[in-house]
């Protein structure tokens, strides 16, 4: 009888050296193959960068105001490759045709030959202002106690006018 239960016991029995032998290498080359990288398939990870945001195309005597001031760029990069530099990557908020009012402008990332996996925030909202100039008189102003014998021979106020330059919002 070939398949007996005491035949396979006895077939089991035989070689149980290298049967182990053989299961100890298996196991060597799986582990090999599961955690060792594979070069055809590219290992990759994400790179995270707070840039800062600037702004491009603003009208001269324009100023352009909003809260983030940062944009924190993931970028998904081959592993081995070349280290991305943190000032290759830019942060841009395209202004250009925009006078003064209050917008929600998309965040644009340059940065050469890169994927962009996230970029936070995605927009900002931002107000654009006049900046205007106003001339206004210098006066002094005495600040003290008036009972105490203070005297003032002369006041002579050079110059006698100072010119003011800032947003619209600022100077009201």
């Amino acid at each position: 009888r070939p398949n007996s239960p005491s035949r396979v016991l006895e077939g089991l029995r035989k070689n149980l050296g290298l049967k182990l032998l053989a299961l100890a290498f298996a196991v060597a080359a799986w582990a090999y193959l599961r955690l060792t990288p594979n070069p055809i398939i590219a290992a990759r990870f994400v790179q995270q960068f707070s840039v800062p945001i600037s702004t491009t195309g603003l009208s001269p005597g324009h100023v352009a105001r909003y809260t983030d001031k940062e944009a924190v760029v993931a970028i998904d990069q081959a592993r081995g490759g070349a280290p991305i530099k943190p000032d290759a990557v830019r942060a841009v908020l395209n202004l250009t045709g925009r006078g003064p009012g209050v917008y929600n402008v998309p965040v644009e990332v340059i940065a050469p030959k890169l994927e962009i996996k996230s970029l936070s925030p995605a927009s900002v909202t931002l107000s654009i202002e006049r900046i205007e100039e106003r001339s206004l008189a210098v006066a002094p102003h005495y600040v003290g106690d008036p009972r105490k014998n203070v005297v003032v021979e002369r006041v002579l106020v050079q110059p006698r006018a100072a010119t003011l330059r800032a947003p619209s919002s600022d100077l009201d």
